[in-house]
């Protein structure tokens, strides 16, 4: 009797246990989707409707042919200038390593604002396992945060010099999706390397990042690169490492030409290449950027 008594005791000890472990799960879930929700409209805050400037050939004057000839593919004579766009998209993800890569499948939204920062947050699943989150960086502060069944954190990274200068980078890179983010007037300099290669500086975060984009001769953009500050490597520590991917299919939404197929990884043209990211752009919708008034 008293056996049984204690078994209950200790059943029900455990079921509360249980229950206050998944209750602090659910409020510290409930706490990064509010700061996710305050990022994103953050971002958004950043593009004014109106006034708005729309693009010209003159905007391009002064720069090197290779970057005028991007231009000029990706913006549509008077599309409004957009330094944000919020996409959506589809993919494979993979988690593990280029040996054993556990590639999920992927859904996810992202917004994205030069210079401001970015908010992408995915869907992952392989089999019964899924896996939610986000990674971003707005207000000079970077996170990853990334939850299995909504119950279990998997990755809990807040804001550090590391993890901002990782997170530019990144940004950077998929301004490519948001093609006025990129012209001068956004901060941007733009220099040639050669008829099909021009590279572009931009700083984020406080981070100067530097970034070259292979150009075709029609101007679209075939591969971008960059050095990004990262621990994706088998001692685990930050390092400048090659950082980048390529593209090989374009849309057009509302006057922008962007990549809607693409590959990323690290140690972007090396034989260690690992395309960690393959995604196809669903939709694309841009925000006017505000202009003189």
């Amino acid at each position: 009797m008293n056996i049984g008594w204690a078994m209950r005791g200790l059943l029900g000890g455990m079921a509360f246990l249980v229950l206050a472990g998944i209750a602090v799960a659910a409020y510290a879930q409930w706490r990064d989707l509010r700061h996710d929700d305050a990022a994103e409209a953050m971002l958004r805050g950043t593009s004014p409707a109106s006034p708005v400037v729309r693009f010209t050939p003159a905007l391009l004057d002064g720069l090197p042919e290779p970057a005028r000839r991007y231009f000029l593919f990706s913006i549509a004579r008077g599309t409004p200038l957009a330094s944000r766009v919020e996409l959506t998209m589809q993919g494979t993800f993979s988690l593990g390593t280029k040996d054993r890569p556990q590639n999920f499948a992927m859904t996810a939204r992202e917004v994205l604002a030069l210079p401001g920062g970015f908010v992408w947050r995915p869907r992952l699943w392989s089999g019964p396992l899924w896996v939610t989150g986000s990674d971003g960086l707005a207000r000079d502060e970077a996170w990853t945060r990334f939850w299995l069944a909504s119950l279990l954190p998997v990755a809990r990274v807040g804001s550090s010099i590391d993890q901002r200068r990782s997170a530019a980078a990144r940004l950077v890179l998929e301004a490519i999706w948001a093609p006025a983010s990129l012209l001068p007037g956004n901060g941007a300099d733009w220099t040639a390397r050669d008829a099909g290669h021009a590279t572009v500086s931009m700083t984020v975060a406080g981070e100067v990042v530097v970034a070259d984009l292979e150009i075709g001769d029609d101007g679209r953009p075939l591969s971008v690169r960059t050095l990004r500050w990262t621990d994706a490597n088998p001692q685990h520590r930050f390092a400048w490492q090659p950082f980048g991917g390529r593209f090989a299919a374009y849309g057009t939404f509302a006057g922008y030409t962007i990549p809607t197929r693409v590959e990323v990884g690290n140690q972007f043209g090396t034989p260690a290449y690992f395309p960690f990211f393959q995604a196809s752009i669903e939709t694309a919708k841009f925000a006017p950027s505000p202009g003189p008034d």
